[in-house]
């Protein structure tokens, strides 16, 4: 349970730290060339890396849940990048961060338990969402640092996008914490490879494959730091899966406070109850993962 927590927590933190420079990359680059190029950083890097410890191996069924989590982080990815873009990071990502419940969920259905008390603090999760997600969001304050939204959305819309986003995420994170007989890097690189493939598609349909050139500080750093948190997220999985996915989750809290912090959002007093009672849920159920 130690090296679950441990590996559980940096994905947390890594995966938050991400979801800062996700927004930027998506707003200025656009979802499709940011999703491409971050995906070729997280593929590269994973993959140099990997091939330190040898080629990969795996059962055949192994390589099929890759594939699916390859699909799933195509689908994620998309939606992810398309809800920063209209919505705020402190807003929609505590919403996104119910894919570690759902996950745990999907954990569950497949075998493992869940304490009533774990299953009230999903029943909080839900009743937190509504908190969020009603109309009416607080004006930004200026900032000179805020990459601004650049499609604007209504917070249901957004809100819809961030529940879709979840529900895509929390299939990459069952399935992997599925797969055991394949490296965690072959895993991340193989995953990761599929978005990429998909992005190039569009882009070069669309003849932009080029982002902006001050947009590469924001891409790369994102690709390389979202590989290391899946990683750590696979590691962690090799305990409870459903507790891992939750800590997992816990990214929400260091990407809102660092969206109000360092993108000058705001959120309403509700919101941040919302946002409260989200993160307090998913350290209940994260307490009590195999209970």
């Amino acid at each position: 349970m130690l090296e679950t927590v441990a590996f559980g927590g940096a994905a947390a933190l890594i995966w938050g730290a991400t979801a800062l420079t996700s927004a930027p990359a998506s707003r200025l680059a656009g979802p499709w060339r940011a999703m491409f190029w971050m995906s070729l950083a997280a593929t590269a890097a994973t993959a140099l890396v990997a091939l330190s410890t040898g080629l990969p191996a795996g059962s055949a069924s192994d390589w099929t849940l890759v594939a699916v989590a390859g699909l799933a982080y195509t689908a994620s990815t998309a939606c992810w990048l398309s809800t920063v873009r209209g919505g705020d990071i402190s807003l929609v990502t505590p919403i996104i961060a119910c894919d570690g419940a759902i996950a745990a969920l999907l954990a569950v259905v497949a075998g493992e338990s869940l304490s009533a008390l774990a299953a009230a603090a999903l029943a909080a999760m839900v009743l937190a969402v509504l908190l969020i997600a009603r109309e009416e969001a607080a004006p930004p304050v200026a900032s000179e640092v805020r990459f601004r939204v650049t499609v604007e959305r209504s917070t249901r819309k957004t809100v819809f996008l961030a529940f879709l986003t979840a529900l895509f995420f929390a299939i990459v994170f069952f399935t992997s914490g599925k797969i055991h007989s394949i490296s965690p890097l072959w895993v991340v690189a193989a995953a990761r490879t599929i978005p990429c493939v998909y992005a190039f598609l569009i882009c070069a349909r669309e003849g932009s494959l080029v982002p902006p050139s001050g947009t590469w500080r924001w891409i790369i750093p994102c690709g390389v730091s979202d590989a290391a948190a899946y990683v750590c997220f696979i590691y962690a999985s090799h305990g409870p899966l459903a507790v891992a996915a939750v800590l997992a989750s816990q990214y929400a809290a260091v990407a809102a406070v660092g969206g109000v912090l360092l993108l000058g959002e705001r959120l309403l007093r509700r919101q941040w109850i919302g946002i409260a009672t989200l993160i307090l849920a998913a350290g209940v159920i994260a307490s009590q993962g195999g209970g």
